[in-house]
């Protein structure tokens, strides 16, 4: 599953990048270094949304993964919020290029040996497979 989890991430980021570049004329004028962390910042209150309301994100739900806590309840708006900022911060190295690349290798490696990655150890959530209802 990791690379599920992986490509799911990496269609959210694809996605909200391309709306936001192209469809609604969003331009930064900003030092490449700092275009990436400043466009996740934008992005995580929409993800915050997309868990909080629908328990996944549009690549999560494509890939048929949906986050949930341990205990089987559905997960609070605390947890949400601090899953999102340990994802961007630990798993994608705050969108710095030249940490983004360690940090999802060891996120990887983790998820791969554990089967958890540091933020849904801490925080009891898990990402599980689930079948999607056709048509």
């Amino acid at each position: 599953m990791p690379w599920r989890r992986f490509l799911a991430r990496s269609f959210d980021n694809a996605l909200f990048f391309l709306i936001i570049t192209y469809v609604l004329g969003f331009s930064l004028d900003v030092d490449q270094l700092f275009r990436l962390p400043l466009l996740y910042a934008v992005y995580m209150p929409l993800e915050i949304l997309q868990l909080l309301i629908f328990k996944t994100t549009v690549g999560k739900y494509l890939l048929g993964l949906m986050v949930y806590v341990v205990n089987g309840e559905r997960m609070p708006i605390k947890v949400i919020i601090y899953r999102t900022i340990y994802v961007y911060a630990i798993g994608l190295g705050a969108g710095i290029v030249l940490l983004m690349p360690i940090a999802m290798g060891l996120s990887y490696a983790r998820l791969k040996e554990n089967e958890l990655t540091i933020w849904d150890k801490r925080l009891g959530t898990r990402v599980k497979s689930w079948d999607k209802p056709v048509g």
